[in-house]
């Protein structure tokens, strides 16, 4: 029933752009702009850092996000999950036809688009903009496009547990037929229209048979923090501070810290869930160590937040198996399994000089590899496609 719903209003969209592109007048067909166009829903603030990455660009942010509240060219920034919806029903249309008549160029974060996109991957955005030769690209970000049935066979092959092992316990509905379709045709509308991909070829695994571009962290050069005297300060501070406990490896986490505590060891631990990304930056820079999350192959955004913070960070993140990572990456950071996590703490913990030197070699490789400015130039290389 929801699914015909969705097609629905999806084919009424779809009559809105027609009928907008008759009468909303583009620009002169020899007039070339190119300003970006970045969008269309927020996650992890790639869409605000892409824009202000891009020389020209114009930024769209059609959801609200609760950790975010930038503000962008254009958005909806209402709280209230089924007025935005209702709203971007028809605003998304008439915002995708006006600026397709204004910009020659889309940069798609994530899965959204301006229109309901989970019926055909995008497929009638991608068409549409290509019928009027525009560019596309596509950055994409985790779930929309990583693959259960190809995680599977990611975890069978090194023996281990996969974050979708634990994302489709929390929502079976996640691993559905029609929800792994739903990502299949997101990654074969990116392989058929758009000029470049960026996807991390192995912790976002999808149905794209092209080459992919390596992920892209864009961390502000001025967050980089970096303190000495705080590995002089007792007691030990250890941050975890999880999107979703349950697939970052909380409870493990939790087991590992209550074992080391019964065991006499002095620390302070501090867990953060749901809180403000200020409130967590602050965290950040008054620990010492940091537990990531121990089922995925990339730091992700909370990582590279800890190295540039200074921390000694414990992950999964593994360069030997996710190859799209720089080749320095298993030096920056402890490698860590969730099956380790327990004796990895106890080890930095026992070793105290290895929390300074796991966090100075991390600080350095986000400055060469997670930073704004770093993305910023490797963004403008390989954008240079015209």
């Amino acid at each position: 029933m929801k699914k015909s719903i969705l097609m629905g209003l999806f084919y009424m969209q779809k009559g809105f752009v027609f009928i907008l592109s008759i009468f909303l007048t583009p620009k002169s067909i020899n007039e070339k702009n190119d300003t970006w166009v970045v969008g269309t829903e927020e996650v992890a603030h790639c869409v605000y850092n892409i824009s202000k990455a891009l020389d020209k660009s114009t930024s769209v942010s059609l959801g609200y996000h609760r950790f975010y509240q930038s503000s962008y060219d254009y958005q909806i920034n209402i709280r209230n999950k089924y007025l935005a919806f209702f709203i971007k029903l028809f605003y998304g249309p008439y915002l995708f036809v006006s600026l397709s008549n204004q910009y020659d160029s889309f940069f798609y974060v994530g899965g959204a688009g301006f229109l309901i996109s989970y019926t055909d991957g995008r497929a009638f955005e991608f068409k549409f903009l290509t019928k009027r030769n525009k560019k596309i690209v596509c950055y994409f970000t985790g779930s929309e496009i990583r693959s259960f049935e190809l995680m599977k066979e990611i975890g069978k092959q090194y023996n281990i547990d996969v974050i979708t092992d634990y994302q489709k316990m929390l929502n079976p509905s996640i691993a559905s037929s029609e929800a792994e379709d739903r990502r299949k045709k997101l990654a074969l509308s990116a392989d058929k229209y758009a000029h470049l991909i960026f996807n991390a070829s192995i912790d976002q695994k999808s149905y794209t048979t092209r080459q992919n571009e390596p992920f892209l962290y864009f961390y502000p050069d001025h967050l980089f923090v970096k303190n000495d005297e705080k590995f002089e300060r007792l007691p030990i501070r250890i941050l975890h501070a999880p999107s979703n406990p349950f697939s970052k490896g909380t409870p493990i986490v939790r087991a590992a810290i209550t074992k080391l505590k019964k065991e006499g060891y002095l620390f302070e631990y501090i867990e953060l869930i749901h809180v403000s990304h200020e409130e967590v930056l602050n965290a950040l820079r008054q620990s010492q160590i940091v537990l990531n999350e121990f089922y995925a192959f990339m730091p992700g955004v909370f990582g590279v937040e800890a190295l540039a913070s200074h921390c000694a960070l414990l992950t999964s993140a593994n360069a030997d198996i996710e190859t799209s990572l720089p080749q320095d990456s298993n030096e920056a950071w402890l490698v860590t399994g969730y099956w380790e996590i327990y004796d990895h703490l106890k080890l930095v913990l026992d070793e105290p000089s290895l929390q300074k030197s796991y966090a100075d070699k991390g600080y350095l490789w986000a400055q060469k590899h997670a930073s704004f400015s770093h993305a910023r130039t490797k963004l403008t290389q390989l954008l240079d496609f015209s």
